[in-house]
């Protein structure tokens, strides 16, 4: 990705509280995220049947597809309007997104000499495996990744990725993304190179692109990612928030698998450089073919989610969001300067997806699920039960008739963060977890048992219901993002529960019984 440094707007932090807006309902809130992607589409997407794509510029001046990179980076937006409303429409809008590119872009990208462009058109891939299930988009992610790997990594200037096979320097956009990806591929695959090879990349760019002092040096000020080493070993300094973003995103994977607390700090470090210089996100240059502010929104709520620090972080996110929101167009659209009324005629989708997506960022509302509860499969009409009333961490849960009184097939819900909850059992006081290690809780049939409360990290005790238009629920896995299933959509008792991909069956939809 090419993108242009940023300038700093400290002085704007009295503007961002007059703009916080924080009285706005939940409800306001998931309505403005689902306001700015319908806006979003309304532009830029251009659909026929099953075959879709973003366009370059507006659709009332032209229908041509973005491709690589730029394509990539739109699809983003798609996928991040998924992960927080996890509607059936918008993961049928991801397969025919991602099918169109691979049909446009072909699945072998080895032409591409940037090798940044690979990492951000791989993710797209890895995580449209994660929410749909198609196995040939993680294998054109693990292909596509290996290949710009083997090119781009070598032992000039210490390690690290070169941007393009020119090789005219390792820039932070080059290296982060590779090693939040690798980290998604260690634990899909089970292939511990790729952990080995995401901390030898993180290690680089901490050592070559980041200040981890707590004073000015150098690099910069405590927490400042630098743009990269040119090829000649100097410093190509900058501030790109983009890069503050996938470095905060690659140090919060990097945590949540191994629980270092080195990759902890540098995230904290990093959120603290951002909100200081930018209370307010700005761009100095508002137009065209800029992602500026999309990776450092989505970095923060993913530390915020999973490390419990809405309450630190949440008002920078909901000012930011309400400042996007406040100055957007008569379209709904918002350019990258949060701070002044969007004024562009021809924007293209890059331009404006950064304020759609900070929307998507923010936890969906809260939902009112205080007391006790029975859970109950919309296909098999049997409830969650833990196997033998046990008190057993491990133990199974199955779906089993409901019988009154007996406290192993009733459950209450204790919120954690960031719309998540654990779902604890009120016989044995143990919370519904996906069973196994990093790699194997992250796939699809990975089995669903109860075990005793743990922290935070990797999620998978963590569960988000979503509310179906029938009333019933749908539960996704932090860890995975996969949906709380009952195997083979199985009427019979005893069957023990599981995760799988996200489908809008019966299967995977419970109904809530107050009790």
């Amino acid at each position: 990705m090419k993108l242009r440094s940023m300038t700093s707007i400290g002085s704007l932090a009295a503007a961002a509280v007059a703009l916080s807006g924080l009285l706005l309902s939940p409800q306001a809130k998931a309505q403005n995220a689902a306001a700015a992607f319908s806006a979003f589409n309304s532009a830029f997407l251009v659909q026929n049947g099953s075959t879709a794509c973003y366009s370059k510029t507006l659709v009332s001046k032209g229908t041509a597809c973005e491709g690589t990179w730029r394509g990539a980076n739109d699809i983003e937006l798609a996928e991040d309007a998924y992960q927080y409303s996890h509607s059936g429409s918008t993961r049928t809008l991801i397969t025919n997104l991602l099918n169109t590119y691979l049909t446009n872009n072909q699945s072998d990208w080895s032409y591409d000499s940037w090798n940044d462009d690979i990492g951000w058109m791989a993710n797209i891939f890895i995580r449209g495996y994660q929410f749909t299930g198609q196995s040939n988009y993680l294998t054109v992610a693990e292909n596509n990744w290996n290949m710009a790997y083997n090119r781009a990594w070598d032992s000039n200037l210490g390690g690290g990725i070169w941007e393009n096979q020119t090789k005219g320097g390792k820039e932070a956009l080059s290296n982060d993304n590779f090693i939040f990806e690798a980290v998604q591929l260690y634990q899909l695959t089970g292939d511990s190179t790729y952990l080995t090879k995401a901390e030898a990349i993180y290690a680089w760019v901490r050592s070559h692109l980041v200040n981890t002092t707590s004073s000015n040096n150098n690099l910069g000020a405590p927490g400042q990612v630098n743009q990269g080493i040119n090829s000649n070993g100097s410093l190509n300094s900058g501030d790109g928030f983009y890069n503050a973003g996938t470095w905060i995103k690659a140090a919060n994977q990097l945590y949540r698998i191994t629980g270092t607390q080195q990759y902890h700090d540098d995230a904290v470090r990093t959120i603290n450089h951002v909100m200081t210089e930018q209370p307010i996100l700005h761009n100095g240059s508002e137009c065209c073919g800029n992602q500026w502010a999309y990776w450092v929104t989505q970095g923060i709520s993913e530390f915020a989610t999973d490390n419990n620090a809405w309450g630190t972080y949440g008002t920078y996110m909901q000012n930011n969001a309400n400042a996007a929101w406040n100055e957007r167009n008569s379209s709904n659209l918002t350019w990258n300067d949060w701070t002044k009324a969007t004024n562009d005629s021809g924007p293209d989708g890059m331009e404006m997806e950064s304020a759609a997506e900070v929307q998507q960022n923010l936890p969906p509302p809260a939902l009112s699920l205080s007391g006790t509860w029975e859970i109950q499969n919309v296909n098999s009409g049997l409830s969650l039960n833990v196997k033998g009333a046990s008190t057993a961490a491990g133990a199974i849960v199955q779906q089993y008739p409901f019988s009154s009184g007996q406290t192993n097939a009733e459950w209450t819900f204790v919120p954690t963060s960031g719309g998540f909850y654990q779902i604890k059992n009120v016989n044995s006081g143990m919370v519904l977890n996906v069973s196994g290690g990093v790699t194997t809780n992250a796939l699809s049939g990975a089995l669903i048992d109860q075990t005793n409360v743990g922290g935070m990290t990797p999620g998978n005790q963590q569960w988000m219901p979503v509310k179906n238009s029938d009333g019933s629920y749908s539960f996704y896995s932090l860890n995975s993002y996969m949906a709380l299933d009952v195997p083979g959509a199985s009427k019979s008792s005893g069957v023990q529960l599981d995760q799988w991909f996200g489908n809008g069956a019966t299967g995977q939809e419970f109904r809530l019984i107050a009790h």
